[in-house]
């Protein structure tokens, strides 16, 4: 059976949320980011004929390097799990779901920001919500002291240790699913800062926990 019609009826829209340069990326391994017309690529999209074979290309690209030859199966633009399901959709979901989740883990530096200015600069960079979520829902684990590190400021720790949990778990997940989020998300969950080992020293049900939590919270926002 042809490429085009192994994806004709499946759900493809996930793929316009992906950034035009990883998209281009996926395309060719070679390409640089000064030599990609992000306008080509906009009216590759928004084709409806082109657009569905462009589409279709990419998917078969994706499921190349993700291994996955068998679509009826495990397609690469489906998912049943939940957490996948709002990392797709969104291109800013995985930096958002991070900071849900470092929030949660770090709510005890939290609750000890003590200036106003402190906690107005805190509440505006996570956003007033996640920051009463956090406090709301503070994790009860003997973490946030451990996990923080020197001449590192609190932002950046629920940044990185948030991202880091994210990166964890989405290690467990089946190929087709990572391949789409690290496609999606893949400038946030390789950055140099990520501890790769934070999911292993937290443990895989209290990982779980914090995804399932900062999905539903990341979800009940933007409804």
């Amino acid at each position: 059976m042809s490429t085009n019609h192994t994806h004709e009826n499946q759900d493809t829209e996930w793929l316009d949320t992906v950034p035009a340069s990883r998209l281009a990326g996926l395309l060719n391994s070679n390409i640089q980011p000064q030599d990609i017309d992000e306008t080509a690529i906009s009216r590759l999209r928004s084709s409806q004929r082109v657009g569905s074979i462009f589409k279709n290309i990419l998917l078969s690209r994706l499921s190349k390097n993700a291994g996955v030859h068998n679509f009826q199966s495990q397609s690469l633009n489906s998912s049943q799990n939940p957490a996948i399901q709002v990392l797709i959709r969104s291109p800013s979901s995985a930096e958002t779901i991070a900071k849900i989740i470092g929030a949660q883990i770090h709510a005890s530096s939290l609750r000890q920001l003590i200036t106003r200015a402190e906690i107005e600069s805190m509440q505006q960079w996570l956003g007033r919500d996640i920051y009463r979520f956090a406090l709301q829902h503070q994790q009860n684990m003997p973490l946030d002291v451990g996990l923080k590190k020197p001449q590192v400021s609190l932002s950046q720790t629920i940044q990185n240790n948030g991202t880091s949990v994210l990166f964890g778990w989405l290690q467990r997940q089946n190929e087709a699913d990572r391949s789409k989020v690290e496609l999606l998300h893949g400038d946030i969950l390789t950055i140099n800062a990520l501890d790769k080992d934070l999911e292993e020293k937290i443990g895989t049900e209290l990982s779980d926990s914090l995804i399932h939590e900062a999905v539903t919270a990341y979800k009940n926002l933007n409804t």
